[in-house]
């Protein structure tokens, strides 16, 4: 059987066993061999942070696969392509090209930039139909997963918080989860409600836990981080009931609690009166998160681009023009000021004009003043 070289870049963290030069055989998938490439940091928890040397060294699949002395793969995969820096080559040097893409619900417009310039589109299941209806090939994923330094907790731990939210609440993005949680506040007259932001790490860590319930409600239907993390904290956790992707990692009010706009504060009561229905829920989550680890997840992903792969789907038809028009708009979705001028050597690298890299650095400028 020939074997399936697949590249993925600017991954983090990164699955255990892989090698110092970046190569990595996922347990179990046989005929594949992965390359893990780019601008990564395996212990960066920024995930869209951009290295010091970025500016020096632009992110080049040819480098990288000289490294390992491959001349091409079969497949590249931009992984969170929506704040990643993409290769600037990898439309010469890899057969097909992958988006990652996490939060497709801010990303639009990379996804219509990149029809008919990549291959596929990998996302969550929630945002197949969004991503079809676009005109891509969607591959679904379970895009996140447990980490291999967050602490087991017991459930029955000693808990002094009843009900904890930790996470954003900027409005432009979490105006609908705000108001869920204006309603969770609501119930601090009787009992202890705790809604943070900016808390990270082991403070972080250390929240969750001490709380018996941990409230979570998805901004596009999608299995997010907080509720793998809740479950390993030991926590009973809250999830909007019919998220269409939990399903594919937990067992709804077995492994969770689910609610809706009619039963949120009913559920929270009941929850917090009866210990044993709680600490079972919490059990029950902690022992069905244990297999979805990132390492289970990306092994699981690497076996579905291979069985795509197999299927010989149909090919972009990409130019140089439009793979540079990709670039572009891919790098506009980044947030750092130091990528703005390594922007502009990649899309140079790309195809584009000078032109379009003086445009694109002014765009990114008035972008980040605005």
């Amino acid at each position: 059987m020939d074997v399936v070289r697949i590249a993925i870049g600017c991954t983090a963290p990164l699955p255990s066993g892989v090698g110092a030069d970046g190569r990595w055989d996922p347990p179990g998938v046989d005929g594949v061999q992965v390359l893990f490439t780019g601008l990564h940091d395996p212990n960066a928890d920024d995930w869209s942070s951009v290295p010091e040397d970025a500016d020096d060294d632009p992110a080049t699949l040819e480098r990288d696969l000289a490294r390992v002395g491959w001349d091409r793969v079969d497949c590249y995969v931009a992984d969170i392509a929506e704040y990643r820096p993409i290769a600037a080559d990898a439309h010469a040097r890899a057969d097909r090209v992958l988006l990652l893409v996490g939060d497709w619900n801010i990303g639009g417009r990379l996804l219509w930039q990149a029809r008919g310039v990549v291959d596929a589109v990998l996302c969550d299941h929630a945002g197949v139909e969004t991503v079809e209806r676009i005109g891509h090939a969607a591959i679904p994923t379970l895009i996140w997963g447990v980490r291999p330094e967050w602490p087991y907790v017991d459930p029955a731990a000693e808990r002094d918080i009843d009900v904890l939210f930790i996470g954003s609440t900027n409005a432009a993005i979490h105006a609908r989860r705000n108001a869920w949680l204006l309603r969770l506040g609501a119930l601090a007259d009787h009992a202890n409600v705790v809604i943070r932001s900016r808390l990270y790490g082991p403070e972080y860590r250390a929240h969750m836990a001490r709380a018996k319930l941990v409230f979570n409600h998805s901004v596009r239907g999608e299995a997010n981080i907080r509720s793998y993390e809740g479950a390993v904290a030991g926590a009973c956790v809250l999830n909007e009931r019919g998220n269409p992707e939990l399903p594919h990692v937990f067992t709804p009010d077995t492994d969770f609690a689910t609610y809706d706009s009619e039963d949120l504060a009913d559920v929270v009561r009941s929850l917090l009166q009866h210990d044993d229905r709680r600490l079972a829920i919490a059990a029950a989550g902690q022992q069905a998160v244990r297999a979805h680890t990132i390492d289970a997840h990306m092994t699981q992903r690497v076996e579905s681009i291979r069985d795509w792969l197999a299927g010989d789907p149909p090919r972009a038809q990409r130019t140089p023009r439009s793979w540079a028009g990709l670039v572009e708009a891919q790098w506009l979705l980044g947030a750092s000021a130091r990528a703005w001028t390594s922007a502009g050597r990649v899309l140079a690298a790309a195809g584009g004009s000078a032109l379009d890299v003086d445009r694109l650095v002014a765009r990114g400028g008035m972008l980040l003043a605005a």
